[in-house]
């Protein structure tokens, strides 16, 4: 896949990845807290839902597909943090534009460089530092889910009484699955497709994540994450929320800070060098 040049929705070039000031590490690996993730749909029938509880041996308590607004609601208030594979908000000249439209303002009109109404500034990072581009949320389907995510950022801040933080400091963050897999230098392409070879893709990407972290899972839930990509997704979703309370995924950097707290940043792990040399000589 070609990367893009390095330049965000706004034009500010985006710089490599480096550790985020004012991201701090947390807790150690083995400390205890419960975190879960979510592959969200536009309906509940392919919405998958996991519930990891950390500590000496971290255990899978709840994986499901099919998951409603209330499990999902429930499930992020007993969270420390909740991973949803969603986009959090939209590109803020899409926004603006839609705005000027409504408004018959002759000024709101898209150029012929439409990627600012297309992509956020955290799509574009994620594309140049994983080489995976994330949908967009204004001109693909994905929107229709993206509806059903602001509603519940909505009721999970009406249950808990915290406001969303669309940059991923609060107790929800915006997480992309097929990052993480890139990151932790696993080749993923292709494990959602419905071929016998993606579905072998599927459960082996599924024991690798499940070793590389330690998590027990019963014979049921393991079936589950090796058959079906969404609850695969979910439970990815749940690991990322770890790693990011443990300060081990990519926050916004200063300069796209105020776009990332409009449109939503996508948390994924930092590259891991010796998982990147290792998907190399593979």
């Amino acid at each position: 896949m070609v990367r893009p040049a390095g330049s965000a929705t706004n034009g500010t070039k985006v710089p490599d990845p480096a550790p985020d000031a004012d991201w701090p590490v947390g807790p150690a690996h083995n400390a205890s807290m419960q975190t879960a993730g979510v592959d969200l749909a536009a309906q509940a029938a392919h919405t998958g839902l996991c519930v990891i509880e950390w500590g000496d041996a971290p255990r899978c308590d709840e994986l499901k597909v099919g998951a409603g607004d209330d499990e999902i609601i429930a499930a992020a208030a007993a969270s420390v943090k909740c991973g949803i594979d969603a986009p959090f908000g939209y590109p803020v000249a899409f926004s603006a534009f839609v705005a000027g439209h409504d408004a018959f303002d002759p000024e709101a009109r898209p150029g012929v460089d439409t990627e600012p109404f297309r992509l956020r500034a955290t799509d574009v990072w994620v594309w140049r530092q994983h080489g995976r581009r994330p949908l967009s949320v204004s001109t693909d389907l994905i929107g229709v889910t993206a509806l059903r995510c602001a509603r519940l950022q909505l009721m999970v801040a009406a249950e808990t009484g915290e406001a969303v933080d669309r940059t991923g400091r609060g107790r929800l963050a915006e997480v992309y699955p097929a990052a993480a897999l890139a990151a932790w230098g696993l080749d993923a392409v292709g494990y959602k497709r419905r071929t016998e070879g993606s579905r072998a893709l599927l459960a082996d990407l599924a024991g690798r994540v499940v070793t590389r972290f330690g998590i027990e899972l019963t014979v049921a839930h393991r079936r589950l994450v090796e058959t079906v990509d969404d609850a695969f997704d979910a439970l990815v979703a749940a690991v990322i929320a770890r790693e990011m309370v443990a300060g081990r995924t990519q926050g916004p950097p200063a300069h796209l800070e105020e776009a990332a707290r409009r449109e939503g940043w996508i948390h994924a792990p930092r590259p891991d060098p010796d998982d990147t040399a290792a998907a190399v000589e593979s």
